[in-house]
């Protein structure tokens, strides 16, 4: 399914949207009338704006809660015309007498709007509402003014609405700090931001209790940045996917985040020559996935998920899938000075899933395959096709394979003969099986990780007879099940 259609199609009013609507507490009334003036606006055409919305607020009995962008601010939204001064005085205007902003549907050229109040602003949908940016604009939209303790700096809801950098734009909704105290992020289609830094969403310092559900975040340099002290945030139902560096970077190494969610989320490196990891985690205490899903289109060559020594601790993954390719470096890297990471959820790792260098293909050459997983337990490793436990080329936690070819001499009844075979990544204390394809009844095999990386076969003979197999190919599997 095409993903712009899946993601972000004519779904002016979905359930999703409606629950949003309910869910404003004090404005929820005023919401469900732009709503429904959304959908007479997309039915009857911008010249029923004005008398639908008057109509619909006498008829709620909640007076003019609405503010209508074209109707009363003389926005045009032809996608030619520089809408910004217009939307602007719509914004303060609807933030000084507490009303819902609603855009008709239209393309609305901006060099950058700024809410400093709490509002709702509300379109029809991501595909019918955009605001796009003019070139240069550093972001298309801004939350607060960048002072440290803004007042009444609480309660943004931005729904319906696509954001468009055309190429150029810093950010598509850029959070300065305090910005995003309690804000809503609702069914956006956020693309197209390639200037400096590139960010679909990005925040500064200090966002407490954000949402972001819904979303469809694609073909920026970063899809969604969140750093600094942002906490009991969650991002739900969302696609970030096709963003040309990182899909999701959380924190920045310097100051912790706490309490992230990410949950029913598919966050994927869908474009070639993808750098980055897709999901880059650096410096959050109690990290929680669900149900995340990441595949790496082939030419991408980052990992699908990297925990970056130094400030993590407390992740826990539940249900996440993970797909790299022959380009990334690894599938998912943990850093040995992270702790309590909790992996649940996985597909047997003695099958095959998860093997030493090159990876056994599940579905094809391009993909390495990582179903999370360590049954509970406490866990710091790397991944580079299978599990890696420590920095700088630790082992790989999981099967590991070696083959030779060999030909035995003649075994006389009782004799014994031993080999060794290289298994990269093998050590002591983990249990070591061989097979040989020459094997006869009377002759025995076992094995045993004799140093690192080195197993040791005996062959034996039972029998009361002599022996002499033919050449064949021994291999050896171990397993470590710390």
């Amino acid at each position: 399914m095409d993903n712009d259609t899946r993601a972000a199609g004519q779904r002016a009013l979905t359930p999703g949207a409606r629950r949003l609507i309910m869910g404003f507490g004090a404005r929820r009334a005023v919401v469900v009338i732009a709503c429904i003036l959304v959908l007479m606006v997309t039915l009857l055409g911008p010249a029923s704006d004005s008398q639908a919305t008057a109509n619909l607020a006498q008829a709620a009995n909640v007076g003019n809660g609405v503010i209508d962008v074209k109707a009363q601010f003389a926005a045009v939204g032809d996608g030619v015309t520089d809408d910004t001064v217009a939307l602007q005085g719509a914004i303060d205007a609807a933030t000084q007498a507490n009303q819902v902003l609603m855009l008709p549907p239209g393309t609305y050229l901006t060099s950058g709007i700024t809410i400093t109040r709490p509002i709702t602003i509300i379109g029809a949908s991501p595909t019918l509402t955009t605001l796009r940016a003019v070139p240069g604009t550093k972001a298309v939209l801004t939350l607060g003014d960048g002072t440290v303790l803004p007042s009444g700096m609480e309660g943004f809801t931005i729904a319906n609405i696509g954001i468009d950098g055309a190429g150029t734009a810093g950010y598509g909704i850029w959070i300065r700090q305090y910005g995003g105290i309690r804000a809503r992020f609702e069914h956006l289609l956020i693309q197209n931001c390639l200037g400096d830094p590139g960010i679909g969403i990005g925040n500064e310092d200090h966002a407490y209790s954000m949402l972001m559900s819904d979303l469809t975040v694609k073909n920026n340099r970063i899809g969604l940045r969140l750093v600094r002290r942002v906490q009991e945030s969650k991002i739900i139902g969302s696609q970030i996917y096709g963003n040309t560096e990182h899909q999701v970077v959380l924190g920045d190494g310097q100051t912790q985040m706490t309490k992230v969610s990410i949950i029913a989320s598919q966050i994927e490196p869908t474009t070639n020559g993808a750098t980055g990891a897709a999901l880059l985690v650096n410096g959050v205490s109690n990290l929680y996935l669900s149900s995340v899903y990441s595949e790496a289109k082939t030419g991408a060559t980052g990992p699908a998920l990297e925990v970056v020594p130094g400030m993590t601790s407390y992740i826990v993954a539940d249900g996440v899938h993970m797909v790299g390719n022959q380009v990334a470096p690894y599938a998912i890297r943990l850093p040995t000075d992270n702790t309590n990471v909790n992996l649940t959820l996985v597909n047997p790792i003695m099958n095959g899933y998860l093997n030493n260098p090159p990876v056994e293909n599940l579905s094809g050459p391009t993909k390495r395959v990582v179903w999370i997983g360590t049954q509970n337990q406490p866990a710091m490793m790397s991944v580079r096709g299978g599990l890696v436990v420590g920095e700088n080329g630790g082992r790989l936690w999981g099967n590991y394979v070696g083959t030779v070819e060999y030909d035995p001499p003649a075994l006389a009844p009782g004799a014994t003969v031993k080999t060794t075979v290289s298994v990269p990544g093998a050590m002591k204390g983990d249990m070591a099986l061989a097979g040989f394809s020459g094997i006869r009844d009377g002759v025995y095999l076992s094995a045993v990780v004799s140093s690192k990386d080195t197993v040791t076969v005996l062959f034996e003979n039972k029998s009361a007879q002599t022996i002499d197999l033919p050449s064949g190919t021994l291999k050896v599997s171990t397993w470590n099940y710390q």
